[in-house]
């Protein structure tokens, strides 16, 4: 069985397997580095897991003669777990929740609000919290 599709243009079937392999190492280098980089970076990209305290993000004044009591607002729960590069997690201390307005209130508030971004990880765990602002007279 002949197959002279194989013996054709052997000299352009060569020049072309050399050019797919120095392409290939070429975008390779330029990609990752080199090998002596390959392990740098991943270490900067090693995922962590971190669990961070959550504060209520308060905005606004309530009506006049009316104070926020900052120390009693609760959130829960209380913290998170987040996920990311080491680098990127060991500068997070906190999450803040989208701000809640407290314009013109007069009463305690009670809010299910999400969770802000944090220098663009995902959270690991439902975004959803309840938060209590308690307000009074003063």
């Amino acid at each position: 069985m002949k197959m002279p599709w194989l013996t054709r243009d052997v000299g352009l079937k060569i020049l072309s397997l050399v050019l797919a392999v120095a392409a290939w190492i070429y975008i390779n280098d330029a990609i990752y580095g080199g090998y002596k980089e390959d392990a740098t970076k991943l270490a900067a990209y090693t995922l962590v897991s971190k669990q961070v305290p959550i504060f209520a993000n308060v905005v606004g004044t309530p009506s006049e003669g009316y104070v926020v009591i900052r120390e009693r607002v609760t959130v829960e729960p209380a913290s998170c777990f987040l996920l990311g590069p080491s680098a990127t997690m060991s500068s997070i201390e906190y999450v803040k929740t989208e701000p809640i307005s407290v314009e013109g209130a007069r009463t305690d508030l009670t809010a299910s609000v999400s969770l802000g971004k944090v220098a663009g990880l995902p959270l690991a765990q439902e975004t959803l919290v309840k938060v209590v602002i308690p307000i009074r007279r003063r």
